[in-house]
C-alpha cells in the first residue's frame, strides 16, 4: 500500500512541475490546451495511418496506428521540457553579464530602478524576466517576492544563486 502512495505521489509532483513548464513556455495555458492539442494531432495522424493501412492492405500499419497518441504524446512532452531547459540555459549564460552590470550602479541605487534597467537592456529572456519582476513589483509584490517568484519560475541553480535570499 505505501509503494502506491509513494507512485501516487511521484506521478502528482511530475503532473505538477509539466503544468508549470507548459506554462512558462508560453506555448500553451494549461494542461488541457496541451492535451487537446495533442489529441487533434493524434486523431489525425490515427486516422490518416489507419486509412493508408486499409489501403494497401497492410494489417501492420493498421495496428501501429494504435500507438500513435502515446507515441505523439511522449514527443511533444519532451519538446516541451527541452524547450524550457534551452530557455533556462539562455538565461543562465546572461545572468553574470546582468550582475555585472547591475554591481556597476553607483552604491544606495535602489534595487527597483536596478530591474528596471535590467528590463530594459537587450538580455533576451533574462530582460523579459525582469519585465515581469518590474510588472509584479508594480501590482504590489514586494521586491523580496517579486525575486523569489523569478527564481521559482526559472527552477535555476545558478539563478537562484544569483538572486537574494
Amino acid at each position: 500500500m505505501q509503494a502506491i502512495e509513494i507512485i501516487n505521489e511521484f506521478r502528482e509532483k511530475k503532473i505538477i512541475e509539466f503544468k508549470e513548464i507548459i506554462q512558462l513556455n508560453d506555448d500553451f495555458f494549461d494542461l488541457k490546451d496541451f492535451a487537446k492539442k495533442i489529441l487533434i494531432i493524434s486523431i489525425i495522424i490515427f486516422v490518416l495511418a489507419l486509412s493508408a493501412g486499409i489501403i494497401i492492405s497492410n494489417f501492420y500499419i493498421m495496428i501501429l496506428s494504435v500507438l500513435v497518441f502515446p507515441v505523439i504524446f511522449l514527443i511533444s512532452y519532451f519538446i516541451e521540457i527541452f524547450k524550457f531547459e534551452q530557455k533556462k540555459k539562455a538565461k543562465e549564460k546572461l545572468i553574470a553579464d546582468a550582475l555585472l552590470q547591475a554591481s556597476s550602479f553607483p552604491k544606495g541605487t535602489s534595487i527597483i530602478k536596478i530591474i528596471k534597467y535590467l528590463s530594459e537592456t537587450d538580455y533576451g529572456l533574462l530582460s523579459l524576466e525582469f519585465r515581469k519582476c518590474l510588472n509584479q513589483i508594480n501590482n504590489g509584490f514586494s521586491v523580496e517576492e517579486a525575486l523569489q517568484e523569478f527564481k521559482a519560475r526559472n527552477k535555476s541553480k545558478i539563478i537562484s544563486r544569483a538572486m537574494p535570499r
